[in-house]
């Protein structure tokens, strides 16, 4: 069956339409639902385990934690499965934890249901949908396929000196930009190239996934670079942990680099030194300047692209210098989206742009840590950790937990799912060494082409194997946690 052209990916947002455009996945109405009532049944039996069951008859599990203890068990599962969208779990927490855990239908006075919507001005919520917004900024002004193509002036004609060049551009931009319009924008520089070389070109193949590692392991850098980063952040502060923008370059930085390089030597190994065609490219077509890039169809540095490369180099300096003058970062993004607005840079067709999916499926996990902390299911889970297990210990089993499920399930689901249950597993003074780890190595799922965004966008190219990305996936399945917690542990 033939693969759609990687043109037909250009609003990749999640797993799922990563599968549907790949074909692997259609919509089942009939296995979905079957996936629907197993999910169900099992998030209602797990509330008769003897270990709950028991709980809530001595008084140390309310009821309220036996209804989001179900809740959490049914968002796992659909999150796992897939059986609905991830955004559509997500606004199922929310209206689960309004029936039952909230005074709106009067079943409980644990907590007020305003609360529970409060989740959507969460500052978390407002520095995503900003760093969108700029993201979107960016794209419109062509200053992201500038970026690329200026890169490849310098780089030479060679399959490898181009593949380090836009690595380090895809790496750079997913820190601020989403992984899959980062992605996009490469994979559309790179289609000329596809074009030139020998089928199943080694050189190729191996700058595909070099592409595809750059651009997951990029996010991991800064607090806007993925969802579980800002996940991780905000559940720190609520116990009392500050973390500012470059404190967190400080801490993934580091690791994320490594982890980059420990990538593609795996990768030189593989593909570029057996490789004995030594490819090279005409780069004339592809460094031409491009009217999409200015105005009125004129080439030079347009009034837009002006805007957006001081506003964005303004908005970067002021998240890198909080401690300086302690402006929270979601303050200055959303500065910056109303400048872009009040110069024209953005209009209504970019609102609509903003993947709400994505925002959609941060309030939820939000929601599902804010109740799994007030309903008492995250003290009940402390006192299930064995006394005698070490931070170490305890450190690498939720990293590995987190790399694993990522593969598997999206890296916000996975991080929405874990990261509350850290919390509830140690104290708050050791948290940093538990939850940074697991947070960081949400970002290291390549095992399978549906992994992630950018391996699916690579993948549907035509030119990569799947068992291309399991075995650079089994790489970081095992150095991702051992980097992370060894980083985590060396500065902590």
């Amino acid at each position: 069956m033939q693969r759609p052209r990687f043109r037909q990916l250009s609003d990749t947002q999640t797993r799922a339409n990563a599968l549907r455009w790949m074909r692997i996945h259609t919509f089942n109405p009939i296995l979905s639902s079957i996936k629907w009532i197993l999910c169900i049944i099992l998030a209602w039996l797990v509330g008769y385990l003897p270990v709950i069951s028991n709980a809530h008859e001595s008084g140390a599990l309310s009821a309220e934690g036996v209804w989001m203890f179900r809740i959490l068990v049914l968002a796992a599962g659909l999150w796992l499965t897939e059986a609905i969208p991830s955004y559509a779990t997500a606004m199922l927490i929310m209206g689960l934890e309004l029936l039952f855990l909230s005074t709106a239908a009067g079943s409980s006075e644990m907590w007020e249901w305003s609360e529970i919507l409060a989740v959507w001005g969460s500052p978390l919520i407002w520095l995503f949908f900003g760093g969108f917004l700029i993201a979107e900024a960016f794209r419109e002004a062509g200053l992201d396929k500038i970026t690329a193509k200026a890169i490849l002036t310098k780089t030479g004609k060679g399959a490898f000196s181009i593949t380090i060049g836009l690595m380090l551009v895809t790496y750079v931009l997913s820190m601020f930009m989403s992984n899959t319009a980062t992605i996009t924008v490469v994979i559309a520089v790179v289609a000329p190239f596809i074009k030139q070389a020998p089928k199943d070109n080694l050189s190729i193949r191996g700058m595909l996934v070099a592409l595809a590692m750059a651009a997951s392991l990029g996010g991991m850098v800064t607090i806007v670079g993925t969802p579980p980063n800002a996940i991780a952040v905000a559940s720190l502060a609520e116990s009392g942990i500050s973390i500012n923008f470059l404190e967190w370059m400080w801490i993934a930085g580091p690791p994320s680099l490594l982890l980059l390089m420990l990538s593609f030597t795996y990768i030189w190994f593989s593909y570029f030194k057996k490789d004995k065609q030594r490819l090279t490219f005409d780069l004339t077509e592809l460094t031409k300047p491009s009217e999409a890039n200015s105005a009125d169809g004129e080439t030079g540095f347009s009034w837009k692209l002006f805007f957006v490369v001081v506003i964005t180099l303004g908005t970067i300096g002021l998240w890198m210098t909080q401690s300086i003058h302690h402006i929270h970062p979601t303050v200055v993004v959303f500065l910056a989206v109303t400048l872009l607005t009040l110069t024209g840079v953005l209009n209504a067709a970019s609102l609509k742009s903003v993947p709400w999916d994505v925002l959609i499926l941060m309030a939820g996990g939000l929601a599902l840590g804010k109740g799994i902390s007030v309903s008492g299911l995250a003290g009940f889970f402390s006192t299930m950790i064995p006394g005698d297990l070490s931070i170490t210990t305890l450190g690498l089993v939720f990293a590995i937990i987190a790399v694993i499920a990522s593969n598997f399930m999206s890296n916000t689901a996975a991080a929405n799912a874990i990261i509350p249950l850290v919390f509830s597993a140690v104290a708050v003074s050791d948290s940093m060494l538990v939850v940074i780890p697991a947070t960081l190595v949400c970002s290291c799922a390549a095992l399978l082409p549906v992994s992630t965004p950018p391996n699916a966008i690579c993948y549907a190219t035509g030119v990569l194997k799947n068992s291309d990305f399991f075995k650079i996936g089994m790489v970081l399945i095992v150095l991702g946690p051992l980097v992370s917690y060894g980083w985590c542990q060396f500065i902590f």
